[in-house]
């Protein structure tokens, strides 16, 4: 007899792993604290909202959605399901910074919808990766990626920074002493000029703001303890900032450059040389030249 019902059996292991996929954030969260529309003149400008009320224009939310998307793509964590646990190679700056915050964010969905997917017995392979810091060191860029940062450093920047030399730091990076600081500040500015296929993808400005980032954090443990590689590091700091137009980040590392360069001596070039080489005089006499440029750099918009 039949009664009209009808038994459907289903696997439930079969529907695990199929997530609904988190919806793609477009408003800043100011924006969409507010549930008002976030017009942006630019994709990396701020929102006029945020402009408006002279606020950080961030996009966390938006973030979140990116981390979340790449899980999805990816598949399970290799590194366990501890939820605090970070992939090795990716550094991730906690709490919050003393120092200028620059918002950033990387249009990984944009990404992920130009690049094709090659097939393999009928399923989607999942595309690797851009490590953009060594998986060994994660406070170092990427190997591969530094040789050329350096090159394109020099090619590109030489004459504005006279106290750096190609020479000195390629000996440092293929010694492995260069400092991570000097190594995120070089490969920020550099990337931008970059070719490569990878980072293209992924977006010069983003890549850029990726290492800043990374070199910031790292100037918090240091920023106390004077010397010549740090003072650099924040001397290319502030002119990353005056580059992007963030004025107030310039004033910020301008002002920690010029305390750095006097606590180390350079405003009195005859009292500090005398043991010196006349390598290390010039290269002292430069930067602190660079230093007094960068002062009136950064008073000209007061």
């Amino acid at each position: 007899m039949d009664d009209g019902f009808q038994f459907i059996i289903e696997s439930p292991q079969n529907s695990q792993g199929h997530k609904k996929r988190p919806r793609l954030v477009t408003s800043c969260d100011n924006c969409r604290l507010k549930k008002i529309k976030c017009l942006q003149a630019q994709p990396e400008a701020k929102c006029e909202a945020c402009k408006t009320a002279k606020i950080p224009c961030r996009f966390k939310d938006r973030e979140r959605y990116f981390a979340e998307r790449s899980r999805a793509i990816a598949g399970p964590p290799p590194y366990g399901n501890d939820p605090n646990a970070k992939p090795s190679g990716v550094v991730i700056p906690d709490g919050d910074s003393y120092y200028p915050n620059i918002r950033h964010s990387i249009d990984v969905a944009r990404r992920a919808a130009q690049q094709p997917r090659p097939e393999h017995g009928g399923h989607p392979q999942p595309q690797p990766s851009v490590h953009l810091f060594d998986i060994e060191r994660p406070q170092f860029p990427n190997k591969h990626y530094m040789a050329i940062f350096i090159q394109l450093f020099f090619e590109h920047l030489a004459n504005e920074f006279p106290f750096l030399s190609y020479e000195e730091l390629s000996n440092d990076f293929w010694s492995s002493i260069m400092s991570p600081l000097m190594a995120n500040c070089i490969a920020s500015m550099a990337s931008r000029y970059s070719t490569e296929q990878e980072l293209v993808i992924r977006g010069l400005h983003n890549v850029a703001q990726a290492y800043a980032e990374n070199a910031k954090t790292i100037l918090q443990s240091i920023a106390h303890i004077p010397s010549l590689d740090t003072l650099h590091g924040i001397m290319l700091l502030s002119w990353s900032e005056y580059k992007n137009n963030r004025i107030p980040g310039l004033r910020s590392y301008c002002q920690m450059a010029m305390r750095m360069a006097i606590d180390i001596g350079l405003s009195d070039q005859n009292a500090t040389s005398a043991n010196l080489s006349e390598n290390e005089r010039n290269t002292r006499r430069a930067t602190w030249a660079s230093v007094l440029q960068l002062h009136l750099t950064a008073s000209s918009f007061r």
